[in-house]
């Protein structure tokens, strides 16, 4: 084993809290500011308001930091769970992003729907499918 917590430890949440302790801070550079990160668990959530290009520029900015991170803590990250999604605006823009690994360039999957701690979220985030399923 390279790195990582061991789980079901007594010690392991508090040594994985002092691992990601910075990813927050490192991931937002002062010019994205307006980019959040949320962290739950394992789990890692970037939110950006995407109103132009200049937007999804610094949202790929934040990906790209996030995955330095990783790289520089030899904390892994499961390319096959990275997803992006919409929730209805205005402005219909084509986002695309993108995480690179081993020198490839992993697109990250768009969703239209996505079920999060047992809540299913749709782009307009109305929670009919999230009712019709309860």
């Amino acid at each position: 084993m390279l790195s990582g917590i061991p789980q079901g430890s007594v010690l392991g949440p508090i040594l994985f809290l002092i691992i990601i302790i910075d990813l927050p801070d490192f991931c937002s550079g002062k010019h994205d500011a307006k980019c959040a990160i949320y962290l739950y668990a394992s789990d890692a959530k970037i939110y950006k308001t995407i109103t132009n290009r200049e937007d999804q520029d610094i949202l790929q900015r934040v990906i790209n930091r996030l995955k330095e991170w990783c790289d520089r803590w030899l904390v892994s990250i499961n390319i096959n769970k990275c997803n992006q999604m919409s929730f209805d605006a205005k402005h219909k823009t084509d986002t695309d992003y993108y995480i690179i690994s081993n020198n490839t360039t992993h697109h990250i999957q768009k969703l239209t729907n996505i079920k999060d701690l047992g809540v299913t979220f749709d782009p307009h985030l109305s929670f009919q499918q999230h009712a019709g399923k309860i």
